[in-house]
């Protein structure tokens, strides 16, 4: 037979309880960033044998469609991490918008935008650095400067399509 423990006894009243343990620590961004980074620096030593073994394919692409209003920009800019897209109350997202993620150094972060025909390859000049601080503005510039040739009020453009490069 199998020993058993005796019943607990109770805590005499002037005794404290034992200190409870602290919750487990989660990861903050910060420690996910770092974390990140590290593997990264690892695979960039492993560029040019990754680039000749991965030959051909390409990362994953990221579709985000939905109703107007309902945080598609706000999603993008989240994973960008910089206010890039613009905003209104209205629709104000009437050009495709192709974001490339990057990685780069602590504190090198910029972004970079350029247009080009929507169904054409985007051209290998990034475009200018745009500021990041009023990066949105800049979008929604450029984004009004191709609607300027449309009539109608509402109008989208799908022939062109701003390619931003963060």
């Amino acid at each position: 037979a199998l020993p058993v423990a005796p019943p607990p006894q109770p805590r005499p009243p002037d005794v404290p309880a034992p200190p409870t343990p602290p919750p487990p620590r989660t990861p903050r961004a910060r420690d996910i960033r770092e974390l990140g980074a590290a593997h990264f620096r690892c695979l960039d030593g492993l560029r040019p044998q990754l680039d000749d073994v991965l030959k051909g394919l390409s990362p994953p692409h990221i579709v985000v469609i939905g109703s107007e209003s309902t945080g598609k920009s706000t999603l993008l800019e989240r994973l960008a991490m910089m206010p890039l897209f613009p905003r209104a109350r209205r629709t104000c997202t009437r050009v495709p918008i192709h974001l490339h993620l990057r990685r780069c150094a602590p504190g090198e972060s910029h972004a970079r935008m350029t247009v080009f025909d929507s169904g054409h390859e985007p051209p290998h000049d990034l475009g200018p650095i745009i500021a990041i601080n009023n990066g949105w503005e800049r979008v929604q510039a450029q984004m009004d400067a191709l609607l300027a040739d449309e009539r109608a009020a509402n109008a989208v453009r799908r022939d062109k399509t701003i390619l931003l490069t963060v």
